[in-house]
C-alpha cells in the first residue's frame, strides 16, 4: 500500500526536525547499525575530528581503530559485557583520534535496541566532548577561588600605594635620595603584582568564557586592532603588511583578543625598531587554515619557544620586554578552545612569527 501524501508530509516534517536538532545541538549523534557494523554520525562529528563525511568507511573497526591505545582494550571489553548483560544503555568515556593526529575526549552515551529475539540490533545515542563539560567546571572552581584571592589582594595593595603616597607627601624633606630610591622600587613591585592579578583574571576570562562561534570576518576584527594598537604608536614607523583573510565559523569576541594580544607582542617586540614591520597572513592546510603574525623584532632562541606560550614565562628582561607574560598564555587558551594549535619561530635579532591553526568547518 502506498503512503499518502499527508503520510509523506508527516515523515518529511520529523526527518526536518530530527536534522535541525542534530545541527543545533552541541553533541554528536550516532546511528549504530549492530549487524553490518555501520555507523552514522551527525554533521558534528565531522566538525569536531575534522574528517571528511566520505574519508573514512565509518563502522565498528575504523570508530574502534581511533580509540587510544591505552583505552581501546578497556572499551572494547566494557562493550562485550554491556551487549551480554541485558541492560539497555552504554556510556563511557575515552580518547579518540582526530585527523590532525591530537586526541580529543569524548564521553559515549547510547540506547540499545533489540529485536524480539532479543538480540542486539542498533544503537542510538549521542557523544559529548569531554573538554566542555571539564573546562566549565574548571572555570568556576579558579574563577571563584581567584575572585576571591583577587578580592583579599586588592585591598592591601591599596593601602601600601596609599601609604607611600602619604609618606611622600608628609615627609619629602626627611627623606634622602636613597629613602626615595626604596619608594619608588616598592611603588613598582605594588604596580606589577597588581598588573599580574589582572592579568590572571583576564587570562581566566578569556580561556573559559563561554564560546558563542558564528561566521565570523577575520578582515574586520583585524582592522579594529590594528587602529586601536595604531594609537599608541604614532611616534613609530609603523608598517602594517596584511593580506585577505578567510570566515571562518568561531567566536568574534575571543578571536578579537587573539589578533589584539599577538599584535601587542609584535609591537613590544620592535619598540627599539627604526621603522617596524608587521605582517599578517593566512595559508590553507588539509583540515585547517594557519594564520601568522611576523614582526622584525629582536626575536628569541628556538630552544626556549615553548616557553612562551605558558604563564608568566617570558624570554627577555624586564626591561626589554614590558607586562607580566600573560598574553600569549591567553592566546593559546582560546585557539585550544577553538580546537586549534599555537606556536611560534625565530632568529634572534631578525623576527618572529607566531602561528596558531583553526579547523576548517563546513
Amino acid at each position: 500500500m502506498e503512503a499518502s501524501n499527508e503520510d509523506l508530509e508527516v515523515l518529511r516534517q520529523s526527518e526536518e526536525r530530527f536534522r535541525l536538532l542534530c545541527r543545533a545541538s552541541r553533541d554528536i549523534a550516532l546511528d549504530w547499525d549492530l549487524k553490518t557494523s555501520e555507523i552514522w554520525w551527525s554533521d558534528r562529528f565531522f566538525c569536531d575530528t575534522q574528517y571528511g563525511r566520505d574519508e573514512v568507511r565509518w563502522d565498528t573497526d575504523s570508530w574502534m581503530l581511533r580509540i587510544h591505545p591505552e583505552d581501546r582494550d578497556r572499551i572494547q571489553q566494557g562493550f562485550k559485557t554491556f551487549l551480554s548483560s541485558g541492560e539497555d544503555t552504554w556510556a563511557d568515556t575515552y580518547r579518540f583520534l582526530r585527523k590532525n593526529g591530537t586526541y580529543m575526549e569524548m564521553g559515549s552515551h547510547g540506547y540499545l535496541q533489540r529485536n524480539r529475539l532479543g538480540e542486539p540490533i542498533r544503537i542510538v545515542g549521542t557523544i559529548r566532548t569531554c573538554s566542555e563539560s571539564l573546562a566549565a567546571t574548571v572555570q568556576d572552581e579558579l574563577k571563584t577561588s581567584f575572585n576571591a584571592l583577587a578580592h583579599d589582594l586588592r585591598a592591601p595593595l591599596r593601602h601600601i600605594t596609599g601609604f607611600l603616597n602619604l609618606l611622600e607627601q608628609t615627609n619629602r624633606e626627611k627623606i634622602d635620595d636613597s629613602g626615595r630610591r626604596y619608594v619608588e622600587l616598592i611603588k613598582i613591585a605594588t604596580n606589577n603584582l597588581a598588573g599580574l592579578l589582572e592579568g590572571f583574571l583576564s587570562f581566566l576570562s578569556l580561556g573559559f568564557a563561554p564560546m558563542r562561534p558564528v561566521q565570523t570576518d577575520l578582515n574586520a576584527l583585524l582592522a579594529e586592532v590594528c587602529l586601536e594598537l595604531g594609537k599608541n604608536c604614532e611616534d613609530r614607523v609603523l608598517h602594517w603588511n596584511t593580506t585577505p583573510l578567510p570566515t571562518i565559523h568561531g567566536d568574534p569576541t575571543l578571536l578579537r583578543q587573539v589578533f589584539l594580544k599577538l599584535l601587542a607582542n609584535a609591537l613590544e617586540s620592535t619598540k627599539k625598531r627604526p621603522v617596524t614591520e608587521i605582517e599578517i597572513g593566512c595559508r590553507k592546510d588539509p583540515g585547517e587554515s594557519v594564520f601568522f603574525v611576523k614582526d622584525n623584532g629582536i626575536g628569541f632562541e628556538m630552544q626556549y619557544g615553548a616557553k612562551l606560550f605558558h604563564l608568566l614565562q617570558k624570554l627577555h628582561n624586564k626591561s626589554d620586554f614590558e607586562g607580566p607574560g600573560i598574553g600569549l598564555a591567553c592566546v593559546k587558551a582560546i585557539i585550544e578552545r577553538h580546537e586549534g594549535r599555537v606556536w611560534a619561530e625565530s632568529t634572534p635579532d631578525i623576527g618572529s612569527t607566531f602561528y596558531f591553526s583553526l579547523p576548517n568547518r563546513p
